[in-house]
Protein backbone atom coordinates (compact mmCIF):
# COMPACT_ATOMS: atom_id res chain seq x y z
CA UNK A 1 0.00 0.00 0.00
CA UNK A 2 1.31 3.60 -0.78
CA UNK A 3 1.36 6.24 -2.72
CA UNK A 4 0.44 6.38 -6.60
CA UNK A 5 3.11 7.44 -9.28
CA UNK A 6 1.28 10.74 -9.47
CA UNK A 7 1.09 11.38 -6.17
CA UNK A 8 4.52 10.92 -5.29
CA UNK A 9 5.38 13.33 -8.62
CA UNK A 10 3.39 16.08 -6.50
CA UNK A 11 5.17 15.82 -3.55
CA UNK A 12 8.43 15.71 -4.93
CA UNK A 13 7.40 18.82 -6.73
CA UNK A 14 7.09 20.30 -3.45
CA UNK A 15 2.89 20.71 -3.16
CA UNK A 16 1.73 20.13 0.05
CA UNK A 17 0.28 16.81 1.35
CA UNK A 18 -2.67 16.62 3.79
CA UNK A 19 -2.30 15.23 6.76
CA UNK A 20 -5.53 13.42 6.36
CA UNK A 21 -4.33 11.29 3.56
CA UNK A 22 -2.17 9.13 5.93
CA UNK A 23 -5.34 7.77 7.54
CA UNK A 24 -5.30 4.60 5.36
CA UNK A 25 -1.40 3.78 6.94
CA UNK A 26 -2.40 4.49 10.46
CA UNK A 27 -5.24 1.89 10.19
CA UNK A 28 -3.21 -0.03 8.28
CA UNK A 29 -0.55 0.03 11.18
CA UNK A 30 -3.51 -0.58 14.03
CA UNK A 31 -4.47 -4.00 11.51
CA UNK A 32 -7.46 -3.32 9.94
CA UNK A 33 -8.27 -4.32 6.80
CA UNK A 34 -8.55 -2.26 3.80
CA UNK A 35 -10.16 -2.41 0.49
CA UNK A 36 -11.07 -0.27 -2.52
CA UNK A 37 -13.48 2.16 -2.15
CA UNK A 38 -16.94 0.89 -4.21
CA UNK A 39 -18.04 2.74 -6.69
CA UNK A 40 -21.09 5.03 -6.35
CA UNK A 41 -24.65 3.32 -7.05
CA UNK A 42 -25.69 3.69 -10.27
CA UNK A 43 -29.13 5.44 -10.45
CA UNK A 44 -32.21 3.78 -11.20
CA UNK A 45 -33.31 3.82 -14.34
CA UNK A 46 -37.05 4.02 -15.19
CA UNK A 47 -38.68 0.76 -16.53
CA UNK A 48 -39.50 1.30 -20.30
CA UNK A 49 -41.94 0.23 -22.09
CA UNK A 50 -40.54 -0.20 -26.28
CA UNK A 51 -44.35 -0.34 -27.33
CA UNK A 52 -45.17 3.08 -25.92
CA UNK A 53 -42.47 5.11 -27.26
CA UNK A 54 -42.75 7.06 -30.18
CA UNK A 55 -40.88 6.06 -33.54
CA UNK A 56 -37.85 8.36 -32.79
CA UNK A 57 -37.64 7.38 -29.78
CA UNK A 58 -38.24 3.72 -30.28
CA UNK A 59 -35.44 4.04 -32.96
CA UNK A 60 -32.98 5.49 -30.39
CA UNK A 61 -34.03 2.60 -28.03
CA UNK A 62 -33.50 -0.19 -30.43
CA UNK A 63 -30.31 1.16 -31.29
CA UNK A 64 -29.10 1.37 -27.81
CA UNK A 65 -30.18 -1.96 -26.80
CA UNK A 66 -28.37 -3.78 -29.75
CA UNK A 67 -25.02 -2.11 -28.39
CA UNK A 68 -25.66 -3.22 -25.18
CA UNK A 69 -26.29 -6.81 -27.20
CA UNK A 70 -22.89 -6.41 -29.04
CA UNK A 71 -20.74 -5.32 -25.81
CA UNK A 72 -21.71 -7.77 -23.20
CA UNK A 73 -21.32 -10.58 -26.47
CA UNK A 74 -18.22 -9.11 -26.73
CA UNK A 75 -17.13 -9.85 -23.03
CA UNK A 76 -18.50 -12.89 -22.98
CA UNK A 77 -16.22 -14.03 -26.70
CA UNK A 78 -13.58 -12.68 -24.53
CA UNK A 79 -14.26 -14.63 -21.34
CA UNK A 80 -14.54 -17.75 -23.18
CA UNK A 81 -11.04 -17.42 -25.22
CA UNK A 82 -9.43 -16.70 -21.72
CA UNK A 83 -10.95 -19.66 -20.53
CA UNK A 84 -9.83 -21.38 -23.40
CA UNK A 85 -5.94 -19.94 -23.18
CA UNK A 86 -6.39 -21.55 -19.10
CA UNK A 87 -6.92 -24.61 -20.09
CA UNK A 88 -4.77 -24.94 -22.81
CA UNK A 89 -1.63 -23.74 -20.36
CA UNK A 90 -3.27 -26.41 -17.81
CA UNK A 91 -3.32 -28.97 -20.46
CA UNK A 92 0.44 -28.42 -21.27
CA UNK A 93 1.60 -28.47 -17.22
CA UNK A 94 0.14 -31.90 -17.18
CA UNK A 95 1.78 -32.83 -20.22
CA UNK A 96 5.01 -31.25 -19.22
CA UNK A 97 4.47 -33.10 -15.81
CA UNK A 98 3.71 -36.36 -17.44
CA UNK A 99 7.23 -36.12 -18.89
CA UNK A 100 9.59 -34.99 -15.75
CA UNK A 101 9.86 -31.84 -16.88
CA UNK A 102 11.95 -29.34 -14.32
CA UNK A 103 10.43 -27.24 -12.71
CA UNK A 104 11.57 -24.27 -14.37
CA UNK A 105 9.60 -25.19 -17.29
CA UNK A 106 6.32 -25.91 -15.17
CA UNK A 107 7.06 -22.31 -13.26
CA UNK A 108 7.30 -20.86 -16.74
CA UNK A 109 3.48 -21.78 -17.06
CA UNK A 110 2.43 -20.85 -14.38
CA UNK A 111 4.02 -17.04 -14.35
CA UNK A 112 2.08 -15.69 -17.01
CA UNK A 113 2.24 -12.05 -17.65
CA UNK A 114 -1.73 -11.33 -18.35
CA UNK A 115 -2.64 -12.72 -14.92
CA UNK A 116 -0.74 -10.35 -13.08
CA UNK A 117 -1.84 -7.15 -13.23
CA UNK A 118 -1.09 -3.80 -10.83
CA UNK A 119 -3.20 -1.20 -10.38
CA UNK A 120 -1.79 2.04 -9.64
CA UNK A 121 -3.95 3.06 -6.71
CA UNK A 122 -4.78 6.47 -5.39
CA UNK A 123 -4.79 6.34 -1.01
CA UNK A 124 -8.14 8.34 -1.75
CA UNK A 125 -9.10 5.00 -3.20
CA UNK A 126 -8.43 2.76 0.09
CA UNK A 127 -11.69 3.00 3.05
CA UNK A 128 -12.39 0.68 6.00
CA UNK A 129 -13.13 -3.04 4.64
CA UNK A 130 -16.33 -4.38 5.25
CA UNK A 131 -17.09 -6.75 7.48
CA UNK A 132 -18.55 -10.22 5.99
CA UNK A 133 -20.88 -11.01 8.49
CA UNK A 134 -22.55 -7.39 9.51
CA UNK A 135 -22.12 -5.83 6.47
CA UNK A 136 -20.43 -2.44 8.21
CA UNK A 137 -17.23 -1.14 8.70
CA UNK A 138 -15.64 -1.64 11.89
CA UNK A 139 -15.70 1.62 14.49
CA UNK A 140 -12.17 2.76 14.85
CA UNK A 141 -10.35 4.97 17.48
CA UNK A 142 -7.45 5.47 19.88
CA UNK A 143 -5.03 7.51 17.71
CA UNK A 144 -4.83 11.47 17.25
CA UNK A 145 -4.09 12.76 13.42
CA UNK A 146 -2.26 16.14 13.89
CA UNK A 147 -1.29 18.47 10.80
CA UNK A 148 2.18 19.01 9.41
CA UNK A 149 3.12 21.99 7.71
Amino acid sequence: MGLSEAEIAEIRSGKPFPSWRFIPWVLDHLGYELMRRPPPPEPEQAVVDPNELEPEARAKWDKEQKLKAAAAAKKAKELELEAAAKAEREKKRQELEAAGAPASELAALDSDPEDVKVDDLSIDELVLGVDEETGKAPSVGGFILLGFP
